[in-house]
């Protein structure tokens, strides 16, 4: 279920950068210059 909730959430983020950043809020902060890279790593992360 967390899971499930931070792949959406990064998924989300990474198609809209909104201020409602919750549970990605770490992973995004980690790599905010490079959205793309992150996306990818959230999944990996997630995996």
């Amino acid at each position: 279920m967390l899971s499930h909730a931070v792949r959406a959430c990064c998924i989300l983020e990474n198609m809209r950068v909104t201020a409602k950043q919750s549970q990605c809020d770490r992973m995004y902060d980690i790599s905010k210059m490079d959205k793309k890279w992150n996306a990818e790593n959230c999944l990996y992360k997630t995996a």
